[in-house]
């Protein structure tokens, strides 16, 4: 339970200036798929997919989830890899309007099963190699099933899902359970476009921007990394076995990632050196083990401080980007932070 002081420190990291972005995630993908709907959405399973494709995929999919009497309340499970059918995935589920529950297929079937009587979910999205981790009562649809094409892929009329709502819920997301059993929380729509505003001003994401999609679909980072398409980012999606070391320096190089969160572990085993100057680096999901810049490993100098989260004299999130040092990995676009997006003033430095 948080103390006085931890509320106030609580909500003073919730108030701020006024957003104008507001809208529903299918809603503010949607703007994106006007915008510029040749553009790539995702890069991942050895294709590049446009905003127009999953666009037009994540309609047929919501049709069928209609056809299933979902809708408004419902909460879908979408229990699927890491990749290009998970994210058309869960935008078919909101487009739908529903809210997605993911769901780690790596997870302990008590686990899963726990957490789908727990959300209420009766239908769910699944591939055929990982449809056997969900409940058998479970009626699911399968991302790759050929009779989804058959389905009309344009964009989904008030009068098919009924009005979308920004107090409509999104997803639920299940607690580690590290301090008893876990527990459900549902995130609104609400909160959607502040999210966007914060790492268009903070940390640069938009329009040329490639968002490394590395974390597990369970975790709450997740969330952060996926709805950088709704800022008309790209997301390159990190293969399972290139999560780690020299693999996944390569895979951030060869993919043109210009943003990536990771936890504290990982970037410890990550030489900077290797990664591009111009890349922003997020650290989160566990506190820090070192004050600032020397959480990631490197010197003070090395790095430029973009944005900082503290409690109690501990980090729980730093982004940073790497000063150039001659160097620069080959083939590998800089983009800078651009115009009104300069780095917070006032982060300071985390404090050991």
């Amino acid at each position: 339970m948080l103390d006085a002081g931890g509320l106030e420190r609580l909500a003073s990291w919730g108030t701020g200036p006024a957003g104008s972005l507001a809208g529903t995630v299918a809603e503010l993908f949607e703007a994106q798929v006007d915008r510029d709907p040749a553009a790539v959405a995702v890069v991942g399973d050895g294709v590049e997919v446009s905003f127009a494709e999953v666009e037009v995929r994540a309609n047929r999919l919501a049709r069928a989830l209609l056809s299933r009497g979902v809708g408004a309340e419902s909460v879908v499970a979408v229990a699927l890899e890491r990749g290009v059918d998970l994210i058309v995935s869960l935008l078919g589920v909101l487009k739908a309007g529903a809210a997605y529950l993911p769901v780690d297929v790596t997870y302990p079937e008590a686990r899963i099963e726990s957490m789908i009587i727990q959300a209420g979910v009766r239908v769910a999205v699944a591939s055929p190699g990982t449809m056997d981790c969900l409940p058998d009562d479970i009626d699911v649809v399968l991302s790759n099933d050929p009779g989804l094409a058959g389905l009309a892929g344009g964009r989904l009329s008030a009068d098919e899902r009924g009005a979308l709502r920004l107090e409509q819920a999104a997803y639920v997301m299940f607690t580690s359970g590290s301090t008893g059993a876990p527990k459900g929380v549902v995130v609104s729509h609400a909160g959607v476009g502040a999210l966007i505003e914060g790492q268009q001003r903070w940390l640069g994401v938009g329009q040329g921007s490639r968002v490394a999609q590395f974390a597990s679909p369970g975790f709450d980072t997740f969330g952060w990394e996926w709805l950088g398409l709704l800022s008309g980012a790209s997301l390159a999606i990190v293969p399972e076995e290139a999560r780690l070391g020299e693999a996944l320096l390569r895979t951030l190089n060869a993919s043109q990632v210009t943003h990536v969160t990771l936890p504290p572990a990982v970037l410890a085993g990550l030489d900077p050196a290797g990664l591009d100057p111009s890349v922003v680096v997020a650290a989160a999901g566990e506190a820090l083990p070192m004050g600032g810049p020397g959480g990631l490993g490197c010197r003070s100098a090395d790095v430029q401080l973009l944005r900082a989260v503290r409690d109690d004299g501990r980090c729980h999130l730093v982004a940073v980007r790497l000063r150039s040092r001659g160097h620069r990995a080959a083939g590998h676009r800089h983009t800078g932070l651009g115009p009104g997006r300069a780095p917070d003033a006032g982060a300071g430095r985390c404090r050991g």
